[in-house]
This record gives C-alpha cells, structure tokens and sequence, in this order.
C-alpha cells in the first residue's frame, strides 16, 4: 500500500507498507514496517515498525496527521507518524482483510 501527500506545498511525503524477505507475490502477505520517503529529497527520511503485520495503511490529513493500519487480526493500529509512534488499537472495529484505507476529505 502506498500513499502520496503533499505535504506544505514544499515536498511530497511518500509511505510505502514493506515487508522483508520479498518474492514475487508476496505483496499479498503484508508489511511490518512503513517507510516513508520525501520524493523532492530523493530519500528515506524514517522507517516506522508495525506493530503487528499490517495489509493495509492509510495517512490521514490536516495539522497532526495520523497513521492507521489494518492488521491481520482485524484490528485498526493507530501510529503518530512524526514520531513513528504506535499510540492505540481500535480493537471494537473488525477489518475484513485485505481492507483499502482512505482518509475522509
């Protein structure tokens, strides 16, 4: 999973949900980590570890962005992506994998 923002009109901020160990394929087995790269930089700037294996990701807009991830169990993780921080679990939402995420406007 993948998500571009445009982040103070300065750079783009890309994530991208890895995993280790790829083979062709194994795009379908999740990411334990997230990576996110300034494209204008041309650079990683932080990696976030999961905490759990997730199959999907979303950012979320505005002034302090949040990370959400749908784990394999179902559940939401919420991270502070400008800490790389895991904050919670939405553990009263059930995801139905592999689940797309996508911030509201």
């Amino acid at each position: 999973m993948i998500r571009l923002e445009l982040k103070g009109n300065q750079s783009f901020i890309f994530y991208a949900l890895v995993h280790p160990y790829g083979y062709e394929g194994s795009h379908k087995d999740g990411g334990t980590e997230v990576w996110v790269y300034d494209i204008k930089k041309k650079k990683r700037i932080q990696r976030v570890p999961l905490k759990s294996r997730a199959w999907s990701m979303g950012v979320t807009g505005g002034e302090k962005p949040m990370m959400v991830t749908a784990n394999l169990a179902g559940i939401m993780d919420v991270y502070d992506p400008a800490k790389g921080e895991h904050l919670r679990q939405l553990e009263g939402t059930v995801t139905y994998n592999p689940v797309a995420i996508f911030p509201a406007p």
